[in-house]
């Protein structure tokens, strides 16, 4: 039988899931209407119906909640449930994939990918002020990283320094990928799922790091 903390704690995830879909469906609505420069924090709590305060409690800035980027604290809640289920052995998946697991679009509108693949031909900088700001300010991330490499069978016999710095260059390098990728559809005015964008941006790694061999 279900006890009540696991009711209350399923309850709790629940609402909480339903407020951030609705941030970022709110500001995403925004953007499309009054566009990314008359967006404001306060314009998208407003049609969200929550406060400021909690507006932050889920995304450290209006460009966050566009792309659905949580703060660091949802972040790292992100990596500790990518690192339970992935099931890849090899870095580059691995690195592309837990990536795209902190971009996910909320269940409350699955349809909130093809808007934002429109925002993001109307504004290109958003990916890329997102995944700056994404590897520089989540160490978490970065020492996951280290520890997907570090069960890569190639990687594995480098030293733990050695393997820090390669980490952080295998996120920049990873994001990059996922950027690109997502641009080049958007222009296209490609549907794409997770997979496909995934796919592409594997493969412009493996294809970056062969040339320069």
């Amino acid at each position: 039988m279900t006890t009540p903390i696991l009711r209350t704690s399923g309850l709790r995830d629940r609402k909480r899931a339903e407020t951030r879909a609705r941030i970022e469906d709110a500001a995403v609505a925004l953007v499309l209407r009054d566009g990314l420069d008359h967006t404001t924090v306060q314009a998208i709590s407003e049609l969200a119906e929550v406060s400021p305060r909690t507006f932050f409690n889920y995304f450290d800035s209006k460009d966050g909640a566009i792309l659905g980027v949580r703060n660091s604290v949802m972040v790292e809640e992100q990596v500790a449930e990518f690192l339970l289920h992935t099931t890849h052995t090899e870095a580059v998946p691995a690195v592309v994939g837990l990536l795209l697991s902190i971009f996910d679009a909320p269940a409350a509108r699955l349809t909130i990918r093809e808007d934002r693949m429109e925002l993001l031909r109307r504004h290109p900088e958003l990916m890329a002020s997102q995944f700056e700001q994404l590897t520089l300010t989540h160490g978490q991330i970065i020492e996951t990283v280290a520890g997907i490499l570090s069960r890569d069978p190639r990687s594995s016999s480098e030293p733990s320094q050695d393997l820090s710095d390669i980490a952080s260059v295998m996120l920049t390098m990873c994001a990059s990928a996922i950027r690109v990728a997502m641009s080049a559809l958007a222009q296209q005015h490609t549907h794409a799922d997770s997979e496909e964008i995934q796919a592409r941006a594997v493969a412009l790694v493996y294809a970056t790091t062969g040339r320069i061999k």
